[in-house]
């Protein structure tokens, strides 16, 4: 064994090295540069030691206090995603608990540590009536800072869940997260999430946008956010106090809008128009035109419901134009320029401020006006009234995009002017305008990079609750080492190789930052509306929205707020305690405790002195019957390090006690293997079939 000591800047780069190309490749640099870097053994309790540990159900508000007064950061948007993982029970040494059961919640919040025993018949019984987590909730925090190194995201928890909660668990929870921070001198301006329905659900509640819960009074708290809109704006429908903000992931939304075009059922109509698949698939077929559109055939795959890649393309503006060309295929092409609309106004880094306010409230004008015709169009009246009864309302739907769709274009529009307006008033700084990093891609990006941890040598590219927790504490070590040492290029920092997208964003970043006070909110609206116009100007609907009053900005808004407006009945319980929320403290602990001895291999095998028995004895062991005599391979011993005794079960085999790893009764437990494709596109329709 060596004496090595090795400066501070060599140990980041042995951490990075280690983090990013696995045990193997670490092994294979040290032995060839000898003395170079440390041993693997100083590298793992480098990375044990580390203050940036993660534990399930544990919310890091206090090390993200510290993170962001380091900074100088007082304002974030935070995110929430899910992803699916390998169900599977696991022992954490670190929390003395069981890991992988779907965590329980107390009021919406996650509890941590809740599968703690000292008793076998208690860990199976949660064996046999606790589902397994088959998807993992990942929290994250996204800075708004001026500074671009300050602007890498934090995660601020996870914990597996079984996807079935409410919008009354999400809404408390987002209030429980406000608060912490808060309380910390952090303001969360508000959330990002995927479209998901309950998110949805509870964005609309929490903002009063067409539903509300009398009760509820969020918005009248000293810390809530208060814009002045002109008295004019009656196509404005969102409260002008908001305590937070609320963003639909711009990717997801896209690929909504996508999936929608493709569905076998959906029947998009505009005016005497039909929006089809096979207006696409012309051009596909078509030898003359396929060097012009460079479609290829999965971009049009309606089980891929999440390629990204697809909305760029068959939005692109080559496409738009052979679209455009042919009558019968225009509405196609206003279809599929609003979802360009879309990308400009939520995805893009370089879309000016006043471009995505433009795009935004063209897509939700087009929107009103298609949403309006077909509540007046006779021909699919007739339609619809020719089906049974309780067939109706389904086909009713079918003519438009989703009400989710719909409803993330109008939220995400209002929530964007509502932001820019604050920032006109100076109550927040201008940085709030890079909108296109307040997404749910920060837990997307997370979910990525932890399956690329896997090594090179290891096919598995998924992971269990406490595998992905592992993996989080090296991510974060990573961007720790990353953000830490700045962007100013000398000797004592480790360069690290930067994609040509994220060089796009820190330009964008500093380029994005026009004169806010020079942008004229109302007349880039009327611009909007008049492009919007235009746009269905030759899809035979003009005639009817005139008729019935609708054409016109003013009409078409009164239209509009009367046919969306909701009525939401609420549980009375529930506004009772979400108004007690509001001012009470969980009675949970945030931030993880001092962690636990953790086992050594080595120390397994260790015996204890007689006298030492009655510190590991307890009380009711539980009892095994095996024909079994001896137990190699196994971690089942007769005695064990006193030290280690909460790694152990106390249980009696055969009439005699002996002591149990509570991994090995895990494994004891488990009656047959979960697995989980490491293909994105099998992954993706399982999830869906499972949800």
């Amino acid at each position: 064994m060596n004496n090595y000591r090795y400066h501070d800047l060599v140990q980041r780069f042995a951490l990075a090295l280690y983090i990013l190309g696995g045990k193997y490749t670490y092994d294979f640099v040290r032995l060839n540069l000898i003395c170079a870097l440390p041993c693997p053994t100083t590298i793992t309790s480098l990375i044990k030691q580390s203050n940036l540990k993660l534990n399930e159900a544990e919310f890091r508000f206090n090390f993200l206090q510290e993170h962001f007064i380091s900074k100088n950061i007082k304002y974030s948007f935070a995110s929430e995603d899910s992803t699916a993982i390998v169900k599977k029970i696991v022992y954490d040494t670190a929390t003395n608990s069981f890991v992988g059961f779907c965590t329980p919640l107390n009021n919406g919040i996650p509890i941590p540590h809740y599968f703690r025993t000292e008793s076998f018949d208690q860990l199976k019984e949660w064996f046999d009536s606790i589902q397994k987590a088959g998807f993992l909730n990942l929290h994250m925090i996204q800075p708004i800072s001026e500074s671009i190194a300050n602007l890498s995201p934090s995660i601020l928890s996870a914990y597996g869940i079984d996807n079935k909660f409410t919008l009354y668990d999400i809404a408390r929870k987002w209030v429980y997260i406000f608060n912490e921070c808060s309380s910390r001198h952090i303001r969360i301006v508000g959330y990002a999430t995927d479209c998901d329905s309950r998110y949805l659900s509870a964005m609309r509640t929490i903002s009063g946008f067409f539903s509300s819960m009398p009760s509820m009074k969020l918005h009248e708290g000293p810390e809530a956010f208060r814009i002045y809109p002109s008295a004019n704006w009656n196509w404005f429908f969102l409260r002008p106090q908001q305590l937070l903000l609320f963003l639909q992931d711009g990717v997801h939304l896209a690929t909504k809008w996508r999936n929608r075009i493709l569905s076998t059922t959906a029947q998009l109509t505009i005016g005497g128009f039909r929006i089809k698949m096979e207006h696409l698939q012309d051009l596909l077929t078509s030898p003359e035109e396929k060097l012009e559109h460079n479609l290829v055939q999965t971009d049009l795959n309606p089980k891929d419901k999440q390629n990204f890649l697809s909305c760029k393309k068959i939005s692109s503006k080559n496409v738009l134009e052979l679209l455009k060309k042919k009558k019968e295929t225009y509405a196609t092409y206003v279809y599929l320029q609003l979802l360009q609309y879309i990308i400009a106004a939520y995805i893009e880094t370089d879309t000016s401020i006043e471009d995505r306010l433009y795009y935004s409230w063209v897509i939700v004008f087009v929107c009103r006006m298609w949403r309006i015709s077909l509540k007046y169009n006779t021909s699919i009246k007739r339609l619809i009234l020719s089906e049974e009864s309780s067939e109706r309302n389904k086909k009713k739907h079918q003519y438009f995009i989703t009400t989710q769709a719909y409803h993330s274009a109008e939220l995400n529009s209002h929530n964007l002017l509502f932001l820019i307006m604050l920032v006109k008033q100076h109550d927040l700084p201008k940085e709030a305008l890079n909108t296109f990093l307040f997404s749910s891609q920060p837990c997307e990006s997370t979910f990525r990079n932890a399956r690329a941890l896997s090594g090179i040598y290891r096919s598995a590219v998924n992971f269990t609750t406490l595998d992905f927790l592992h993996r989080c504490d090296k991510l974060s070590i990573l961007n720790e080492i990353k953000y830490s040492q700045g962007w100013n290029e000398n000797d004592q920092i480790i360069q690290f190789p930067v994609h040509h997208r994220k060089k796009k964003i820190n330009r964008d970043i500093s380029s994005n930052s026009n004169d806010i006070n020079t942008i004229n909110i109302e007349n880039i609206i009327l611009a909007a509306f008049d492009h919007a116009k235009q746009l269905i100007s030759n899809l035979d609907i003009s005639t009817l929205l005139i008729k019935y009053d609708a054409f016109e900005l003013n009409g078409l808004s009164s239209k509009t707020r009367a046919s969306i407006r909701l009525n939401v009945n609420s549980n009375d319980y529930f506004l009772n305690d979400f108004d007690s929320l509001l001012n009470s403290e969980c009675e949970y602990e945030s931030d993880s405790e001092d962690e636990l001895i953790e086992t050594n291999e080595i120390n397994d095998v260790l015996l204890v002195n007689d006298e030492d028995q009655d510190v590991i004895i307890t009380p009711g062991p539980d009892e095994l019957k095996t024909t079994r005599l001896t137990f190699e391979g196994l971690r089942i011993f007769d005695k064990i390090n006193p030290i280690l005794k909460n790694s152990y079960f106390r249980v009696q085999i055969n009439g005699k006690v002996k002591y149990i790893h509570k991994q090995t009764c895990c494994w004891m437990l488990t009656d047959k293997t979960s697995r989980l494709s490491a293909d994105r596109l099998s992954r993706i329709i399982k999830a869906s079939k499972e949800d």
